[in-house]
């Protein structure tokens, strides 16, 4: 059961299918126009002769082969249901029919909808969705479609960090996610800082941001870093050839093209969306320069840095005077109306100094249309916080743990089972958050004594004996032990 388009709630696999059919339809074709010209000046040609020629060489057997496999064999199917492990295991009878399907597209072939035709299953953001807003739409595309997509990715990917900022850290190779997680950590420890109106922290959320990107905005983008024609003219029989059915219970209903958008899932698809994505960052470091533009307190040795981003998770750092931060949301302001992309007010926030002023805070809703928000916040799946460490930050983490323990609380399980169970699933949820940040003894304490009490079990809500101390089962096996260290 679910709410359609009138906020009603409808239910049968029918309706269900109907109302997903007009929401996604209306998502991926709302009008936009790209007329703001002088918004590119931001950006500087960049991409070389040499560089254009080697993105649009017709690729060989050797170069599609190597892209075939570097995909993943277990993927689910797209629409013709063939997953990956049927092209690798049946390489040798398919591959001069794959390089010719290949190098016609890049001879100028444009993919029949068999080929462009996609799948979008309903992934849920929230634990009970009311409504398809509350659902990412993940694309399960035919096999053959990606291999393209994957070769150009190949063939894009070493020219990005020439294109993009170091304010953003997403899809590049040698950038890190923990970079932007510990930056965003030490810079916060200057909010209280003096500065001209304060400093504040704005985290914004981008609404939909794959699926509203402006294809005519991209290609105006790229143009101007300096692809060529040929290039620009591949990527748009590329994105500009969706067609999408929804699985609906394992049903698949409607059949609709888009307008603009991304298909989340496909191998190009994140580094077009950091290209497009690269003009925001280049107007939000250009405020550097402007005289009325008060930056965020920091070390006077350090960057002026005045704002992160991974993909579409952006945290920006600035004075709270009026002129700088409106000076920040016309730039905003104007990003949106040029890339079709839109900043959720509703779920965006700032941040202030404790204790600040409530007239400077009412005087911050105002300007920036967000809501005042408190320490400690989550940026990249890690909480973010000023002055101590609380166990209390990593309830997030822990309950994770709780949660997908209680879901393996049962007798079937040997207590090998549970070992490996405990390496290879649950230890895997609180490794990206303690790569990042420590957290303090007593929340390792408790993540270790789930676990333990876990791996010896319980019985009649009590638990079990345990036979050997923790500290024993993480001496690595050679030495007697386990290896179940955190």
């Amino acid at each position: 059961m679910v709410k359609n388009h009138r906020n009603k709630w409808v239910q049968g696999d029918d309706k269900i299918a109907k109302a997903a059919v007009h929401h996604f339809k209306n998502l991926f074709n709302t009008s936009h126009t790209f007329n703001d010209f002088d918004i590119l000046n931001y950006i500087n040609p960049c991409i070389a002769d040499d560089d254009n020629n080697k993105l649009v060489a017709v690729p060989d057997l050797e170069e599609i082969k190597d892209a075939v496999f570097n995909m993943s064999a277990s993927s689910a199917p797209g629409p013709d249901g063939y997953s990956g492990i049927f092209f690798h295991k049946c390489w040798d009878i398919i591959q001069y029919d794959i390089m010719e399907y290949v190098q016609d597209f890049f001879r100028g072939k444009n993919l029949s909808k068999f080929y462009s035709h996609t799948c979008l299953i309903l992934i849920p953001k929230t634990e009970s969705p009311s409504n398809f807003s509350e659902l990412r739409p993940i694309s399960l595309s035919n096999f053959t479609c990606k291999i393209i997509s994957k070769i150009l990715s190949n063939r894009l990917n070493p020219l990005l960090e020439r294109l993009i900022s170091e304010n953003q850290s997403g899809f590049i190779k040698g950038r890190l996610i923990h970079e932007n997680v510990l930056l965003t950590q030490e810079i916060v420890h200057g909010i209280k800082q003096y500065n001209k109106g304060g400093n504040v922290i704005m985290k914004l959320d981008m609404a939909k941001a794959y699926d509203k990107m402006s294809w005519y905005f991209l290609m105006s983008v790229m143009k101007q870093f300096g692809f060529s024609g040929i290039w620009l003219d591949m990527i748009w029989r590329i994105i500009a050839n969706m067609w999408y059915s929804i699985l609906i219970n394992g049903n698949r209903v409607g059949f609709f093209s888009s307008s603009h958008g991304l298909k989340q899932g496909d191998p190009l698809s994140p580094s077009l969306f950091i290209i497009g994505s690269e003009l925001l960052s280049r107007m939000l470091n250009s405020l550097n320069s402007y005289e009325h533009f008060t930056p965020f307190s920091m070390n006077l040795n350090g960057p002026v840095i005045n704002h992160l981003a991974y993909a579409d998770d952006i945290v920006i750092f600035s004075g709270g005077n009026n002129k700088s931060i409106k000076l920040i949301k016309h730039q905003i302001r104007r990003y949106e109306k040029a890339s079709g992309q839109q900043v959720n007010d509703a779920k965006s926030f700032f941040i202030t100094a404790p204790k600040t002023a409530s007239n400077r805070i009412n005087r911050l809703r105002r300007v920036t249309d967000y809501m005042d928000n408190t320490f400690p916040f989550t940026y990249l799946g890690c909480p973010i916080y000023n002055g101590k460490k609380n166990l209390s930050y990593f309830d997030g983490m822990l309950a994770k743990n709780v949660k997908r323990l209680n879901g393996w609380q049962c007798n079937m399980l040997s207590h090998g089972g549970k070992v490996i169970l405990i390496k290879h699933v649950l230890q895997s949820v609180p490794i990206y958050t303690l790569s990042a940040i420590t957290p303090p003894n007593g929340t390792i304490n408790l993540i270790e004594k789930h676990f333990a009490n876990f791996l010896w079990g319980s019985s009649d809500g009590k638990n079990k004996y345990h036979w050997s101390k923790w500290e024993n089962l993480c001496i690595p096996k050679d030495e007697g032990g386990l290896a179940l260290g955190v």
